[in-house]
Formats: structure tokens, sequence, C-alpha cells
């Protein structure tokens, strides 16, 4: 009775919210018969529910009747590029790595010496067949004036802990087109964070674009990190190079990297999900409309602070970004007074907000809230 129950359980909740290492199955009989997808990633093991011993990811799938969808398989985030709280677009001339486009994912616009891009969040069709599963978005990078030779621009995601596919084998996927045909590179590298082993860069695969979409994949072993240290904010880092010394157009759609050796259909993760996994690492707060904000009490005479707590636990402590008017108002709200806002602490999990405004009337233990005028934002930033 408990079995059935359990299998009872197991069928009615969603996939998604079943344990990483877990299997759907059905009742028959005196056993136990696996029906659907090993939810985790290839390569990893997982017990056999039916002889009590270990199988491997693969076989699991085997068992499975199927090698369809894994949930939660794609370690890159944003990949479809849907977010951009930056903004839409961005040109640059600088050569150092630029976190401005989409959300989690930098860019180098000149490489090591003179040049120019523009980086731009783009559209598809609706109805487009080119790239499978009605796709919203795809990142295009225009390169305007090209640099020097052997200075490449490039687009990078850094995946959170250096770990990731460490040892394994790995495939990285993504549609792309260009204005021309020309060639493009991908990489793995590792990073072991700061005071860790020093970076491990991997091996190229070059891929020969044309001017309509296509599939392409670059399978890979990273090496293992026995004997390596690793420190605060460690990753692996998804590499696109782009050609050196030319002007050219290049989209790139549905970014995915997952573990096993074939690429699979494209993960589309729920708006709300991939939102925050994202804001992990980088969080903005844009007020459209002035509005209240945050509510917290003086210290003293003009002195107020504010606990902030923030949407996610963040990967580290962030550091603080803000553009806008922010005032603090009296207890009876019936004043609004400016004055100088910085980030006094923070950890993971909150900001602790000062606000220094000495003509607001206020005085220790008075209660104030903080007010956001329309078109300022905050920004919390632990990019890796």
């Amino acid at each position: 009775m408990k079995l059935k129950l359990l299998i009872i359980w197991m069928v009615l909740i969603p996939t998604c919210l079943l344990p990483q290492h877990a299997f759907a199955i059905s009742y028959k009989g005196s056993t136990v018969e696996a029906t659907s997808d090993f939810i985790g990633p290839v390569g990893q093991t997982s017990p056999n529910l039916v002889t009590g011993t270990t199988v491997d990811a693969t076989e699991a799938l085997s068992l499975a009747g199927t090698e369809a969808v894994r949930g939660w398989k794609n370690f890159a985030l944003n990949g479809n590029f849907r977010f951009w709280h930056k903004g839409d677009s961005h040109t640059d001339t600088t050569n150092d790595v630029q976190y401005k486009g989409p959300d989690v994912w930098a860019t180098v616009h000149a490489g090591s010496s003179a040049g120019q891009s523009t980086i731009s969040k783009q559209t598809f069709t609706l109805g487009q067949t080119d790239v499978p599963g009605e796709p919203e978005f795809f990142y295009r990078h225009d390169q305007t004036v090209g640099t020097n030779v052997g200075s490449h621009p490039k687009l990078l995601h850094r995946v959170e802990n250096v770990r990731v596919c460490a040892g394994q084998t790995c495939t990285i996927s993504f549609y792309a087109k260009a204005n021309a045909s020309f060639s493009i590179d991908t990489a793995l590298d590792q990073y072991f964070g700061t005071g860790g082993s020093g970076t491990v860069d991997g091996s190229h695969k070059t891929h020969n674009l044309s001017t309509s979409w296509q599939r392409y994949t670059h399978t890979v072993t990273p090496p293992g990190i026995t004997g390596k240290t690793t420190g605060p904010k460690s990753y692996l880092e998804i590499d696109f190079e782009f050609p050196d010394n030319a002007t050219f157009t290049v989209d790139i759609a549905g970014v995915q990297l997952e573990a096993g050796s074939v690429a699979t259909a494209r993960e589309q993760r729920p708006y709300a999900l991939e939102k925050t996994l994202i804001e992990r690492f980088f969080w903005r707060i844009d007020f459209e409309l002035k509005q209240f904000f945050l509510v917290g009490q003086a210290v003293g005479a003009g002195d107020v602070r504010f606990f902030h707590f923030f949407s996610t636990e963040m990967a580290c402590v962030p550091s603080l970004n803000f553009n806008g008017n922010f005032k603090i108002t009296n207890t009876t709200w019936s004043t609004e007074t400016s004055g100088p806002l910085e980030l006094w602490g923070a950890n993971t999990r909150f900001a602790f907000i000062r606000v220094l405004a000495g003509s607001a009337g206020l005085s220790a233990g008075d209660a104030s809230t903080l007010l956001a005028d329309a078109g300022s934002y905050f920004e919390y930033d632990c990019q890796l």
C-alpha cells in the first residue's frame, strides 16, 4: 500500500518538482518499472530502483525508454537572450569585459586593441521555423570597426562553480547566422576563483557560419580538477570568439551547455524561474513611477537606515549601483528630503542602505520611508 501511494504521488506531481536523481515509475504486479526520464545530467549515477544497484544516467535514460527531455539540463543562464535590464543595445570601443548587454553575459568589444561594435537584442519573426521552439529573441554583434590582427571580440558567459563539467563530457550548442560566410570559435575555460589555481584555457572548436540559421555543437571534456585549489567566485566560462581585423554581423540564439555528448532539444525554462536564477548574480529594480521603496528608522538627526532583502540569495556580497533621485520622508509623510545614499553594509541575503538628510526633521527612533522618483533604478551586482 505504501508503495502504491508513493507511485501515485510521483505521477501526480510535476516532473520539475521531482528530486534531481529520481524516476517517474509505475507499479506492475510485484515489480517497479521506470517509465519516464531520468532527472539529472548524463554521466552521473543514480539508484536503480529495480535491482538496488547503481547505473549510469545514460543507462537510466535507456531504462526509462527515452532520451528526450531532461529537466534542469542547461547550465547556461539567459541563453535565449530574453533579459537585457541594462538596455537593448550598447556600443563600445573598450577592450575590457563589459556587462552592458544581455543579463549575465559579457562582451569584449574591441579585443586588445582598437575596434568598435554594437550589441543588440533582436526579435524573431512570429512563426519562423529556422530556429525551433518559437524563441522570442536573439543576440546580435555588429562589428563596425575591425580590430587589429590577433585581437578578437568576444561574447562570454560564466557558469557558477568550476566543478561544472570538470573531467566530464559536456556539449555546447547554439544557433547562429552571419551577414557573410566566416568562422567563429567556441571554448570552455576553467577559472578557479580568487586565490585559487591558475586559469585553464580549453581547446577551441571552429564553426563555419553561413547566412542562414543553423545549429552548431561543440563536445568537450574539460580537465579534471584533482589537486587544484578553489577560491571565491570560481566559474566555467563559455567563450564565443569572433573574427579579428574584420567588420561583420553575427546573430546567436538558444545557447545551451549540458552534460553528455549529445546536443538535446533546447530547454525552455519558465520566465519567472529564469529571472530568479539571473538575480543570484544581477538584480535591477527600475522605478517607472514615483513610489515608496523601503521602510526604515532614523538612528540620529537625519541619519536613516533601511534593510533591503534581495529577491534570492546572491552568489556573493554584491556591489550597489544606483541612479536617479531618492528621498526620505518624515514620520507623517508630509515632507520629502533628498540626501546622499550609500550601501552601508551587505551580505548575500540583504543590504543595509544609509541616507543622510539632516534637514528632514527626524530624530533617533523615528520611522521613515525611502522614496524613489520615476526613472530611478537600483542594481545589485555580483557578476562572476
